[in-house]
């Protein structure tokens, strides 16, 4: 078991060095802010980095996540052109003590090329970063970064790419072409979210770059490879009005979704099948509808230990059973309502406790990090009432 401590990146995407490690992809780009750690009271932990910071490069923030061993891998694009590949993407690997790792990479960092990446681990704790309830990895853990690549050539190219690194930041060879697999032209699309079974296959979501703006889920096998067995093709086309958001894999793995819908200005989360198809058992055919207020939009999803959602938006958390109803044993009817939050993030400590990166309306839009108790209070314990402040993101948004 290791320490509870709270790792921040960013716009706040949240996560722990603990058992059971969730790592969030953000699902906007924003300016990157320092990487902080913070002790269980949430003061900063003076032993990681320098006075509790850390700053790696970077411009803005892609995704974050803790390996088994607590090393934190960090995915920051740098906004940065390198003629003819185009924008370039930075991977980092921080030890503990939140300083590079000279074992990865060049002193602790690949740079890959293509911008607008997510991240995820194959096999952190035993599994993956969503499915940690003791499925057997065969592998040692590697990383794996989709992104899209915009050329400068006249004309431009571009492509979906996937690329897998070994644990010392080396292309894995086992995977496409040097640990390089380009999608299909078919599937040229910007990369939201990315979650990797127990048995390597990625699962990833995003909208795609023909035009159409189409959501999609789709599925690769471990090798990279379209998967068949999923939806057309390896791919399952969205409703135009969904902006997808966030993916995660409850114990069955089947996979289910946050998106944003653009015309009713809610929140859908959708259910699938391990085919790809509507998952008939959740919600009404497959959707769950939350309502987060006028405008008010949801910006992250958190698959609980017991197959409880917890979806965190404008001004509220939600918290749904397996079968996608509201949990009447959180705030009133399943809503735990905050005018004054913005939950941009969500994760669990050691204790199975709720945590959440917040932005507070009140003062500035400063970057907090807030914890609640099961019934969606937030806990007096925690900071001053339940916060305690991270970093003012220059009125953008915060990640933990």
């Amino acid at each position: 078991m290791r320490n509870m401590a709270i790792l921040v990146l960013a716009s706040l995407t949240l996560v722990f060095t603990a058992c059971g490690n969730r790592g969030v992809n953000e699902p906007l780009p924003s300016q990157l802010q320092p990487q902080a750690l913070l002790g269980a009271p949430g003061s900063l932990d003076s032993s990681f980095g320098t006075g509790g910071l850390a700053i790696p490069g970077g411009s803005y923030s892609a995704g974050l996540t803790i390996q088994g061993d607590g090393k934190a891998l960090v995915l920051t694009g740098s906004g940065r052109f390198v003629f003819p590949a185009g924008l370039v993407t930075t991977l980092t690997r921080l030890n503990r003590n939140g300083q590079p790792d000279p074992n990865f990479g060049q002193n602790g960092v690949v740079n890959i090329d293509g911008g607008n990446g997510a991240l995820a681990l194959v096999c952190p704790n035993g599994a993956n970063a969503y499915n940690d309830w003791g499925a057997a990895c065969e592998d040692p853990e590697r990383t794996v970064v989709a992104v899209t690549v915009t050329t400068r050539d006249v004309p431009a190219q571009q492509y979906l790419k996937f690329y897998r690194f070994l644990p010392s930041g080396q292309p894995d060879p086992s995977f496409g072409q040097n640990g390089v697999v380009i999608a299909p032209s078919t599937w040229l699309s910007y990369v939201a979210s990315m979650v990797i079974q127990a048995d390597g296959k990625m699962v990833v979501g995003g909208y795609l770059l023909d035009g159409t703006g189409l959501g999609y889920l789709a599925r690769l096998k471990r090798n990279g490879t379209p998967d068949p067995t999923f939806g057309s093709g390896g791919m399952t086309l969205l409703s135009p009005d969904l902006t997808v958001i966030k993916i995660v894999l409850p114990q069955n793995e089947h996979p289910v979704v946050l998106t944003t819908n653009n015309v009713q200005l809610r929140a859908d989360i959708l259910g699938f099948t391990d085919q790809g198809l509507p998952d008939t058992h959740f919600g009404t055919g497959g959707l769950v509808s939350l309502e987060f207020g006028p405008y008010g939009y949801a910006f992250d999803m958190l698959a609980l230990d017991n197959d409880h959602l917890v979806v965190g938006g404008s001004g509220a958390l939600w918290q749904l059973r397996p079968n996608g109803t509201p949990d009447p044993s959180f705030g009133v009817n399943g809503k735990a309502s905050f005018p004054d939050l913005e939950m941009i993030s969500l994760a669990l400590d050691d204790q199975n406790r709720l945590v959440a990166g917040v932005v507070t309306r009140v003062g500035g839009n400063v970057a907090t990090i807030a914890r609640f108790r099961p019934n969606g209070v937030l806990d007096s314990s925690f900071g001053t009432g339940g916060l305690t402040q991270v970093a003012n993101p220059f009125g953008g948004r915060g990640d933990t």
